[in-house]
């Protein structure tokens, strides 16, 4: 009888070790490319410098992962090392420790005795703890080390971002990746998600941009069909759940109704329900429990925080200006400075001046930038025209809104095209009876299906002569308040109108890539105010 013996393998595969910390240096040298490329950073001819960047051990073995110019200027001059850094590092330090030593390693004792326990022994109750106690494990060794390696670096006078913002509070998936390992997070929107297109493009593309991004993500957690499908269900299944869960809507419109009627408020903390309709978002919610804090002057900037803002404004316009381009900054009003009349009566106390008003204020009497402020402009138009200039159920101003602040725009750029001919506001016709669904209504589920808006009209007569033959382009770097509402504006004076998203905030870099390929010869950056309050 003839025994089979397993045959021998001819080939024996190596096993590879792969170097400790492989995917934060990898990450760590797309971001420094991917920025050069961009034209976001210089070059660091330094190597010292730049090897420091690249191995920096505190972060390498967990996170969080360090882009290049959010540490750039501390590696090169700006770091501070005392004492008061250093104990507040040690402190960041313990807390991370603590945080893995004395509670992830507790509680993951008890989820692996559960997770070893015979599938015959293990009743519901069992699973339910072994569930909870890993969910505990998890956050906690993984926000612990994140503390530590920030902790660390902090003794060295490096100061990293946080990794992790209760993420465990969050009311959705997409909540929860805002807060959960936020330097991943935001590295694969930058760097992958907006290069995709973002949310610039169809709705069927979005989803396959946030289905390329987890897919991607659940990768890069590990080489597995596991993580594979975990990135499935984080990308797609997500979205499907939320947008057709069957009583998902009605759920959410009886806790709208519920809470007005029981609180007088609404259910959903980013909104905050004002008089006679009015709504106003609360972009600081999570991090604000005022609401309106940076707008009320309970939080002003610092000398330090205005320095460091008008220092990369000017270097912003220090390189427009080598390339012989016209730079305008515009920052954008919240519903809040226009129509405070409006908000709930515990916001109207006002201690100090806004973070708004700072800005113009510091940059009068310390700068020469070119910015324009459309406050009093937005006021007085309320007042005389008798419109609304910001939608009552949106977060954004009108076109009645958009067009004080291009006539503000034009002011500056007759002194560079005197031959211009600006549009005139009785080139327009009220329309007072706009049925419109604002984004904080949708966001509220609330029915405004009664309340009007305002709007502006072209006259059919309106001849809107732009002054001359059209040949320059212009291009916004700026939010929604720009893209939304400019474009009807400004494309009789310009040959080609052009909006980009990036750079939203007073201190983010402007993609300089998109000037290059589009060489415009106007360039304005606008953001909303509440994206400067987070500054």
């Amino acid at each position: 009888m003839i025994t089979l013996q397993p045959a021998k393998p001819v080939i024996k595969a190596p096993s590879v070790h792969l170097p400790l910390g492989i995917s934060f240096f990898t990450f760590h040298g797309l971001s420094y490319i991917i920025d050069l490329y961009r034209k976001e950073v210089q070059v660091e001819w330094n190597p010292v410098t730049l090897g420091l960047y690249f191995s920096f051990f505190p972060q390498l073995i967990a996170g969080p992962i360090v882009r290049y110019h959010d540490v750039a200027q501390q590696l090169i001059e700006n770091r501070e090392f005392n004492r008061k850094e250093f104990a507040q590092g040690v402190v960041k330090f313990t807390l991370g420790l603590s945080k893995k030593m004395l509670i992830a390693n507790t509680v993951g004792a008890v989820a692996d005795t559960i997770f070893t326990l015979p599938l015959e022994k293990l009743d519901v109750s069992h699973a339910w703890v072994g569930l909870l106690t890993y969910t505990l494990q998890i956050y906690f060794d993984f926000s612990g080390y994140s503390d530590m390696a920030i902790g660390l670096a902090h003794m060295f006078g490096i100061r990293f971002l946080e990794n992790f913002n209760y993420p465990y509070v969050s009311r959705s998936i997409r909540e929860f990746w805002r807060r959960w390992h936020i330097s991943l997070s935001n590295w694969f929107r930058d760097y992958l998600y907006i290069s995709l297109g973002g949310n610039r493009v169809s709705e069927r593309r979005v989803y396959l941009n946030l289905l390329t991004v987890f897919l991607l993500c659940g990768l890069w957690h590990g080489a597995s069909w596991n993580f594979f499908m975990w990135g499935l269900f984080h990308g797609k299944f997500d979205l499907f759940y939320n947008d057709n869960f069957g009583f998902r809507v009605r759920l959410v419109a009886a806790n709208t109704r519920l809470h007005i009627r029981l609180f007088g408020i609404l259910g959903v903390r980013r909104v905050v329900m004002g008089k006679r309709g009015w709504l106003f978002i609360n972009e600081d919610e999570q991090t604000d429990p005022r609401g309106f804090s940076g707008w009320q002057g309970y939080n002003p900037y610092s000398l330090n925080q205005l320095m460091d803002i008008q220092k990369h404004l000017e270097g912003e316009n220090n390189w427009f200006t080598q390339q012989n381009v016209t730079f305008l900054i515009l920052p954008a009003p919240d519903k809040q400075s226009i129509y405070s009349e409006y908000l709930p009566w515990q916001y109207g106390t006002i201690v100090g001046p806004s973070r708004q008003a700072q800005i113009f204020e510091y940059m009068k009497s310390h700068s020469k930038l070119q910015l324009i402020d459309v406050r009093q402009a937005l006021l007085t138009a309320k007042k005389q025209y008798g419109l609304y200039t910001y939608f009552k159920t949106d977060s954004h101003w009108n076109n009645v809104g958009a067009f004080c602040a291009y006539e503000a725009i034009m002011k500056r750029l007759l002194v560079v095209y005197p031959q211009f001919v600006p549009h005139r506001f009785e080139d327009f016709v009220a329309d007072r009876n706009l049925k419109r669904e604002g984004d904080l209504a949708k966001m509220a589920n609330l029915d405004v299906s009664h309340i009007l808006e305002h709007q502006l009209v072209p006259k059919k007569n309106a001849s809107f002569y732009s002054g001359g033959p059209k040949k320059d382009k212009i291009l916004f770097f700026g939010d929604s308040f720009s893209h939304a509402f400019f474009k009807d504006y400004f494309w009789k004076h310009f040959n080609d109108v052009k909006f980009s998203s990036g750079g939203r905030t007073a201190k983010a870099p402007l993609e300089k890539h998109t000037f290059l390929q589009y060489r415009p010869d106007v360039v304005i950056f606008e953001s909303v105010e509440r994206y400067w309050t987070n500054v």
